[in-house]
C-alpha cells in the first residue's frame, strides 16, 4: 500500500474518532556527506545493490531501533482500521514519518533518533523535521519547544 495513503488514513481516522495522536516527520540529511560507508558500499555494490537499495538498508537500522522501543513500551503508534493495525512509522527515501500516541512517545522517539544519528552517522535535519498534533493543537507549541 502507498505510504502516503496509509499516513492519510491514520490521520483521518484520528480526526473522525476525535482521538489524539502525533505525527513526527523526520528529515535525513544527505547520507553520503556524513557517513563513511566505503566498505559496506563496496560489498553491497559488488553484490548488485543499486544506490537506492543501499540507502534503504542504512535507514532500516532505525526501524529496528523503533521495533525494540515498541517491545519495551517506550513508544506506541496508533491502532487503526478494522484489522486494528499497529502503525508506528513509515519510511520514505529521505524522510521517516512517526505516528505516535502521546507526547511522551514523541520525546522517547527524539531520543531514539539522536541515538541513531550518533551511531549511524546519518544526520537528522531538525530544521526540516516537523511535529504535528492530531486533535491536540494546544499541546503542539509546548512539545515543539521541548524538542528544540
Amino acid at each position: 500500500m502507498d505510504c502516503c495513503l496509509v499516513a492519510n488514513e491514520v490521520v483521518e481516522e484520528h480526526r473522525k474518532k476525535k482521538k489524539k495522536g502525533w505525527v513526527f516527520k523526520v528529515d535525513f540529511g544527505k547520507a553520503y556527506d556524513n557517513v563513511d560507508w566505503r566498505f559496506l558500499e563496496f560489498v553491497l555494490q559488488k553484490k548488485g545493490f543499486g544506490e537506492r537499495w543501499r540507502k534503504w538498508i542504512r535507514v532500516d537500522a532505525l526501524g529496528r531501533l523503533v521495533d525494540k522501543a515498541k517491545e519495551l513500551n517506550e513508544v506506541r503508534g496508533p491502532v487503526v482500521g478494522r484489522e486494528n493495525l499497529k502503525i508506528s512509522h513509515i519510511q520514505f527515501v529521505d524522510d521517516t514519518l512517526f505516528l505516535l500516541q502521546t507526547e511522551r512517545h514523541v520525546m522517547a522517539m527524539v531520543e531514539i533518533i539522536k541515538l541513531f544519528e550518533q551511531k549511524s552517522g546519518l544526520k537528522i535535519n531538525f530544521e526540516k523535521s516537523v511535529v504535528l498534533g492530531i486533535n491536540c493543537e494546544d499541546e503542539v507549541f509546548g512539545l515543539a519547544q521541548a524538542i528544540g
